[in-house]
This record gives C-alpha cells, structure tokens and sequence, in this order.
C-alpha cells in the first residue's frame, strides 16, 4: 500500500513538474512572464535581457540594437551532482555508482526502482555554468525528464536578413539550497484509557488482524474543512474520500494507520534513515508510570470533582526524527481529555468498537452516589482516531 502512495506522489509530482516547466518556459519568451509564488508576475526574458544591456554598457559595447537573446530550458548529457542525498545508510539501499558520486544523486540520469523511473533535474549547491556543448533539448534515454539547464544565445539579426547570426552561448545551472532536516512533526500513539494489549509495538498497528478487517470495522473517513476543529469558530468536519481511490472506498483502520506512518515517513525527506524506521516498528512501547492514576469527576451538575477509584493511566508515545535522520522515541502520562485538534484539511478516522473483545477484560467501578452506590462497566473494547 505504501508503494501505492508514492506512485500516487511521483504521478502528482509529474503534473506539477509540467506545470511549472510551462510557466517558466513561458517566462522565457519576450513579452513572456509568468507568477512567483506570492503572485507577482516575473518575465525571465526581459531581466536576462536588461542584464545583457547592462553588462554590455558597462564594458563600453556599441550597437546592441540589433542585438538580441534567445532562452531555452533543456537537460545535460553526463549530469551532474545533485543536491539530494542518496539513502542512509547506504548499504540498505545501494546505489550504483553510475547514478551518485557517493553522497548525493547525479541528474538526468534513470534510478530505477521496481519497474519505476526516477530522475533528478539538474540543481546544485550552487549556480554554475554549464559546458553547452552537452546541453540538450530533449534526452530520449529517460522514462521523463525535469529540464533545468538554461542555454541563452546571443544572436543578431540585421535589417532585410531572415536568418540570425548565433554571437555566442552559455549555459547554466540553478542552485537549491542544501536539503533541510526532516520537518518537524511528530508520530503518536496514544492510549488515554490505558494500555491496549493488542498493541505492544507501533508496527502492530497495521499487523493486527481485527484492524485490518474491511468488513463491518472501517473507518469513518473526515477532513476539517473552515481552519482548524474545534478551535476555529467556522471550522466543521466533513466526510471526505480515500484518497488512493477518490471514492468513498470501505478501509479498514490498518490502511488508515499505513497512510498516516507514510506521511510521516515522507515528510521527514530523503535524510531519514532507513535502519532506523524498520527498527522502530518493532520497539517495545513503554509501560505507562504509573500503572493507575485517581479518576477524578463531579458526581452530579455543578458538583466539585470528587475521587472515583484508581483507574488506568493513560501514555502517549512519541516518534520523532533528529537532525540525522534517526528516529528518537520517548512516551509520557497523557490524560483522557482533551482530545486533539483536527487541522484544517487534514485527513480525520474514527471507528468506534475497533477492537473489540481485548484481552484487557471489563473492569467494575464502584461508585459512591447518594442513597443507592452504582456501578460503571470499563468494557474490552477500544475505539480508534486517526
């Protein structure tokens, strides 16, 4: 299911890669502009071009009149190195030295990967002329190809005369800034009533048979929708659709739980070390300190919070990754309420009675009311949010 997300991602990708070729390439034209992305129109052409005018002024040339520039956008034959690291560590995902100089991957060159193409656009550390003799328009060796390197050609073009005279070419490459560390953000799983049985690993959570189940128990797919719910005073939820599928799709809560892990996964970027993610599908969740906290609540309207009996304490666990791409795990008391916000278009799962029958067995609390003492049933079910 996972490699169905990143096909989903790589297929987003290639649309927006066209996309944004065409505005540039747009740009690129006299008269030509494109947006940035704060919406102010810019024209690639007519600040190559004021450049030229200018450097040309400067160095005392004459007769730039008939003077003008021609911009393309197209690849590098024998690429060069990227800003994007090649897996960690590199012995769980080799990389043939054809394709990386070791540490970071080569552009315009096919990384296949299970059937797949992969192909990095020329950007380096930092903005550099390019030899134009390897500049090429199109490589037809390539499953698809993201054309970054620039070749302007100063050309004449006289009165009467159909043809232009080429005066010189350059070529050049843009630059990225050095990949960041991962976002931040963190990974949770919470247990605010106590420990689940059922789940003593993170990996359990797409390994149990009942939360794999797409029968009766799926999930309620919703999205925020009017900013952030329930802090935002327009915010609602509204039902939304699976997303591999744009339909309203039955999934079982193991699919939702994979969902969320790859997000996550993803958005800790190309530094995240592979290792460690395996591993820490197989850490043994901590045991919550301590065991039993007081349940504390009023016993009726407008009545102060009185002492209940010891119920179990609740633990959330906590994944996050580090400057290095490792993922570090610590767990803390969490209590019942209150419970998380839902940012605005994210995506929301509920299944109430998920897991149903739990070795944790029901558990009887006495409660002291006036004049006859009730009992509260802790039943062996647990409800799952996403």
């Amino acid at each position: 299911m996972m490699e169905e997300f990143a096909d989903k991602d790589l297929k987003n990708a290639l649309i927006a890669k066209k996309q944004l070729i065409d505005a540039i390439e747009k740009s690129m034209k006299p008269g030509g502009f494109a947006y940035d992305k704060e919406g102010k129109p810019i024209s690639v052409y007519d600040s190559a071009l004021n450049a030229f005018q200018k450097s040309s002024k400067q160095s005392a040339k004459s007769d730039n009149q008939n003077t003008l520039l021609q911009l393309s956008l197209g690849s590098l034959e024998n690429g060069l190195p990227t800003t994007a690291p090649i897996p960690k560590p590199d012995f769980s995902s080799p990389v043939d030295i054809s394709m990386s100089d070791g540490k970071v991957y080569k552009s315009f060159v096919n990384v296949p990967y299970k059937n797949r193409g992969f192909v990095f656009g020329g950007i380096g550390a930092a903005v550099s002329l390019v030899d134009q003799r390897n500049w090429r328009a199109k490589l037809d060796n390539l499953p698809y190809q993201i054309p970054t390197i620039v070749k302007v050609a100063q050309v004449e073009k006289r009165e009467n005369e159909a043809t232009v005279k080429v005066l010189a070419v350059a070529c050049a490459q843009p630059a990225s800034h050095v990949v960041p560390r991962p976002e931040p953000g963190a990974l949770t799983i919470s247990f605010p009533d106590g420990p689940v049985p059922e789940i003593k690993h993170p990996a359990d959570c797409y390994l149990n048979e009942k939360l794999n189940s797409r029968d009766a128990d799926t999930m309620d797919l919703l999205s925020a929708n009017g900013g952030d719910y329930p802090s935002d005073s327009n915010s609602r939820m509204e039902n939304m659709n699976w997303p591999l599928t744009g339909s309203t799709t039955a999934v079982s809560t193991a699919d939702v739980w994979r969902q969320a892990l790859y997000d996550w996964i993803r958005r800790a970027g190309p530094t995240a070390n592979i290792d460690s993610i395996v591993n820490m599908q197989k850490i043994l969740l901590d045991a919550p300190r301590p065991q039993k906290i007081l349940w504390k609540a009023p016993l009726s309207a407008r009545a102060s919070h009185s002492t209940i009996a010891p119920i179990p304490a609740g633990t959330v666990h906590i994944f996050e990754f580090d400057q290095d791409g490792i993922v570090v795990y610590r767990s803390k008391i969490q209590a019942p309420y209150p419970l998380d916000v839902a940012s605005h278009h994210q995506m929301y799962g509920e299944n109430y009675g998920a897991l149903d029958h739990s070795a944790i067995g029901t558990q009887d609390v006495a409660v002291i009311t006036s004049p006859v003492p009730k009992k509260i049933i802790l039943l062996a079910a647990w409800d799952v949010f996403i």
